[in-house]
């Protein structure tokens, strides 16, 4: 349901796992989850004090990114109450794509919002 998994923590990794491994480690990790009832989104997001993550997971890169891309591209449009249009090109301008693995069967990126594009 909620395609919400914690696992596979990392001392440090570049972005995209890009030889398979991080520097692996033993962790506890505490974590708050909210369910966000008005938000129209189908997959998980990740929001930090500074920014808002949407994730893609695809069998290939380009559709793990279309998939973040639309959902990052809905998100602004309906927060900030603007046009698809507008909200695609402010996704072109206002956002970064970051690759989160590419090792997995599942290739998987993250574009970063920054909150104060949403928020203000």
């Amino acid at each position: 349901g909620a395609k919400l998994a914690l696992g596979d923590v990392h001392a440090i990794m570049g972005d995209g796992e890009i030889c398979g491994t991080g520097v692996e480690i033993r962790a506890e990790v505490e974590m708050k989850v909210e369910i966000c009832e008005n938000w129209q989104i189908s997959n998980p997001v990740v929001k930090t004090k500074e920014s808002y993550f949407f994730i893609g997971s695809g069998k290939t890169v380009e559709e793990a990114i279309q998939i973040a891309a639309e959902e990052s591209v809905k998100f602004i449009q309906e927060r900030n109450n603007i046009s698809w249009a507008e909200a695609y090109m402010m996704t072109s301008i206002a956002t970064d794509l970051l690759f989160s693995q590419v090792v997995n069967p599942l290739k998987t990126v993250r574009i970063r919002i920054p909150r104060k594009i949403i928020d203000e």
